[in-house]
């Protein structure tokens, strides 16, 4: 996990979370969407990396903006 950098709660923004809900849909909590400066006009890419026999399917996503 060294390559990672994770985000601790800070007054600012509050909770960075995202979620996959069980529709398939992305939700973000209140502090991700103001850390990340998301809106209705942004899109995203959403991608998995390819068969790595140590990780699950799917176990990573990553968005990427576009």
């Amino acid at each position: 996990m060294e390559n990672f950098e994770f985000f601790e709660p800070e007054d600012k923004y509050g909770s960075i979370k995202a979620t996959v809900h069980s529709s398939g849909r992305l939700g973000f909590s209140t502090g991700a969407i103001n850390y990340m400066q998301l809106s209705p006009e942004k899109m995203f890419k959403v991608a998995r990396k390819k068969g790595n026999s140590d990780e699950l399917p799917g176990d990573i996503i990553y968005l990427l903006p576009v």
